[in-house]
């Protein structure tokens, strides 16, 4: 916002000047509607208020009952087009809900819908994320990331010829058997497990190496100065055995909470060497390993189990399952703070 702006809105005067008088009158309102507007879309490209930062429109929006209904007309009025171009960039199995935000709540916390199938292909993760940077750019409450089991609605000779070749071929190999399973009713184990458990079985190993790179877009900063500092780490890196020009200008994420919500998971049956390194269920990786580098770019990561009882701060030392990941953004200067506070609460669990 300009200066110029910010002084005819009234944000440059001092504490001294506005207390003089509660009767002064907003030259904002004595403007025609159309003008109005443009003072709007000043603010926010095109009045969509997600592209701004809030603590730059928020005493406006909250000053009078009539700008804040013309504020939010605005944004709703851009809403549609901007959702329908940010869902054509994202990856082509994502879904971005809800494309048409019924209230102003609604439009600051989306769903990406992310296929289950995903979870058994790096490469298939890597993009997926990758296609989120510009959804994460804009600076919404929370961004929930849902794992979805739902089939395909369209044929596999449409998605076969929907989907880019590799697409094509990474989807049959994983995910055809099953479409075909549970469309003609033939497994009736899939059928059974109930609504708390996912249809396919899945453990904690499957659904910890796409949390953690989602790590590297909530603090993209870590692509570049974080992972290479640790090979193991560095393999979950989205940027891993490739070039190094997105990571020299990564785009920053202004969401102030990504959550990852869980159905109960199942057991698992053997320990992988790179999730559970020392061959103990009590010991495992988590995206919390990589805590110190998050807390470095404002962001905290924490848990929470099917009683809805926080998880330590690495749940390298668990037994319980996490029901939800977060990732919330606590601003650099309070990140310390927030980490003495976790590390006291790791003690307890």
């Amino acid at each position: 916002m300009s200066l110029h702006l910010k002084a005819f809105l009234g944000f440059s005067r001092t504490a001294a000047s506005a207390s003089k008088t509660s009767s002064e009158k907003c030259y904002l309102l004595q403007l025609p509607a159309e003008l109005r507007v443009n003072v709007y879309d000043k603010i926010a490209l095109n009045g969509f208020l997600p592209y701004a930062d809030p603590r730059d429109y928020q005493g406006l929006f909250l000053s009078c009952k009539q700008i804040h209904d013309e504020m939010e007309q605005e944004c709703f009025r851009a809403a549609p087009g901007v959702l329908d171009h940010l869902q054509s960039k994202l990856d082509h199995f994502l879904n971005l809900e809800p494309l048409q935000p019924k209230s102003f709540s609604e439009l600051m916390n989306l769903t990406v819908s992310i296929p289950r199938w995903a979870l058994h292909s790096p490469r298939k993760q890597k993009a997926m994320i990758k296609s989120l940077k510009p959804l994460a750019a804009l600076h919404l409450s929370s961004l929930k990331l849902l794992l979805d089991e739902q089939l395909e609605t369209r044929s596999i000779l449409t998605l076969r010829d929907q989907l880019p070749h590799t697409d094509w071929l990474e989807f049959l190999r994983i995910d055809a058997m099953f479409y075909v399973l549970v469309t003609y009713g033939v497994s009736d184990a899939v059928t059974s497990r109930g609504d708390e458990l996912y249809k396919l079985r899945t453990t904690y190993t499957d659904i910890i190496t796409f949390a953690t790179r989602v790590n590297c877009l909530v603090a993209p900063n870590l692509c570049s100065h974080g992972h290479h500092k640790d090979q193991k780490r560095l393999r979950y890196c989205i940027y891993y055995g490739k070039g190094t020009g997105d990571i020299l200008s990564p785009m920053p994420c202004n969401v102030r909470k990504v959550v990852m919500p869980l159905k109960k998971l199942d057991p698992e049956t053997q320990c992988h060497p790179a999730i559970y390194p020392w061959g103990l269920r009590l010991a495992r990786w988590s995206p919390g390993v990589e805590q110190y580098y998050l807390n470095k770019e404002g962001y905290v990561w924490w848990w929470s189990d099917q009683k809805g009882k926080h998880g330590s701060l690495r749940s390298r030392w668990s037994k319980r399952m996490p029901k939800e990941m977060v990732w919330e953004r606590v601003g650099k200067g309070k990140a310390g703070k927030e980490m003495d506070g976790i590390k006291l609460l790791a003690r307890c669990c």
